[in-house]
């Protein structure tokens, strides 16, 4: 699978000096690079005027390596610049791309670097560099951070330089089990080098990453793969006195992959655990904990209805964990599942709540109703398997920075353009049954 393909320098970011981790990067990206300095300068060398030692972001820098410059020249095998001092001395619109390496020193009490602090930094890294882009390379604990900038020319011709757009991330990159959301957009970033969409030049460069790390583009993959499971699940779930399609199984569909989605945001805050998910892990082993004994309905019926209905909508003190239990024979490992569901917190919200077209049976088996285990946990074409390809984040972008990864915002627009598949009559209904989870902005 390609999400499962490996990018062999990223653990060199773990065990390996950093200079040399990051040539075998943009080497692995085919990007061929003037290199400039093998040794570390401090960011008050490099920012000059720009450095503010009382800046928080600023504060956190450790080194920075000015790996080198990608431009046409090098394109061709032509050294252009011997070193740092060389590139600051342009004095009009460069047509190259700087990179940069960056180390940054732990927070204090152990906080984490947030996206706003590696936007601030690259945002003074372009500003020193007014004639040419920058990108650069995080690095702090086991992580990496890709950061690139939009460049737009300013609208007054007096104005020297280019105007720094919006900073985009690919953020918290685990140099030694890198998810596989992150693996598919680094792929991505290696450059084709033959045929009609080969790059040859800083120009097309530019705009070829720029493409890939449009969330835009993210987003539209993210709603095509979400759309076709909705097409499939509405014709395979089997719901009382109804014919596949229906308005009730669409409605029902709906709300089953908004809960799991809004699940998947709360795995990112580590309230739920992973092991109740993923039908395999980022190291491609299976999760037999929660593959059923054998095909049928219970991974929903025992797992997601224990979750949802069980768990995530009820105190702790008022969970009733034998109310399922006639589905709970197709594990092999009863425990350990309601471990890890009963570890999940109780959400007032009403995502949660049981209506009457949820089919929920308590207590007893209900055939009648049934949502296909392959639904979920198909390796290709599971809900849970696409979940599982991309990187979420609970933070919301915004105008001027952005992180490649699904934000809560999506959440919404999946519900409203799920909502789009329904009929006018069952739309209000269906929001009043999803319940207030999210309002994305205008």
């Amino acid at each position: 699978m390609v999400y499962h393909q490996q990018m062999n320098s990223i653990s060199k970011f773990h065990n390996e000096p950093f200079i040399d981790a990051l040539k075998a990067f943009f080497e692995e990206l085919k990007v061929p690079v003037d290199y400039l300095a093998d040794e570390p300068a401090s960011a008050a060398d490099i920012l000059g005027e720009r450095f503010k030692a009382t800046n928080e972001a600023h504060k956190l820098i450790e080194d920075v390596f000015a790996l080198g410059m990608v431009n046409d020249a090098i394109f061709e095998g032509t050294e252009t610049f011997k070193n740092l001092a060389q590139v600051k001395k342009l004095k009009a619109d460069y047509d190259g791309l700087l990179l940069f390496g960056v180390t940054l020193k732990n927070r204090k009490d152990g906080l984490p670097i947030t996206r706003s602090h590696l936007a601030e930094i690259t945002r003074a890294f372009n500003r020193t560099f007014p004639y040419t882009p920058v990108t650069i390379i995080f690095k702090y604990d086991n992580l990496i951070s890709f950061a690139n900038s939009e460049r737009i020319q300013y609208k007054q011709e007096w104005r020297e330089g280019e105007k720094i757009g919006k900073v985009s991330l690919l953020k918290d990159i685990d140099t030694t089990q890198p998810h596989r959301g992150h693996l598919a957009i680094l792929k991505q970033l290696v450059i084709p080098t033959t045929g009609s969409k080969a790059v040859k030049s800083f120009t097309q460069l530019y705009y070829y990453w720029q493409s890939v790390f449009s969330i835009s583009v993210l987003n539209k993959n993210f709603y095509e793969d979400i759309i076709a499971l909705f097409n499939k699940a509405v014709k395979d779930i089997k719901i009382p006195d109804q014919t596949a399609g229906s308005e009730k199984h669409k409605d029902f569909t709906v709300r089953l992959i908004a809960r799991l989605i809004f699940i998947w945001f709360l795995k990112e805050l580590k309230v739920i655990k992973d092991d109740l998910l993923l039908p395999e892990f980022e190291n491609g082993e299976d999760n037999d904990l929660i593959r059923p004994k054998s095909k049928g309905t219970a991974y929903y019926k025992f797992i997601l209805q224990n979750l949802f209905f069980n768990a995530l909508n009820s105190e702790k003190k008022d969970r009733d964990k034998k109310v399922f239990d006639v589905y709970a024979a197709n594990f092999a490992d009863e425990k350990a599942i309601k471990e890890a569901i009963f570890f999940s917190p109780y959400l007032n919200g009403g995502l949660f709540d049981i209506h009457p077209n949820d089919w929920c049976e308590l207590g007893k088996v209900n055939n009648a109703f049934a949502v296909p285990d392959t639904l979920f946990l198909d390796k290709e074409k599971g809900l849970n398997s696409i979940l599982a390809r991309y990187k979420f984040t609970i933070a919301e972008n915004t105008p001027l920075e952005e992180e490649i990864a699904v934000d809560p915002e999506m959440l919404g627009r999946i519900f409203e353009n799920l909502l789009a598949e329904q009929s006018d009559d069952t739309k209000e209904a269906a929001r009043k049954n999803a319940g207030a989870f999210y309002t994305p902005r205008p």
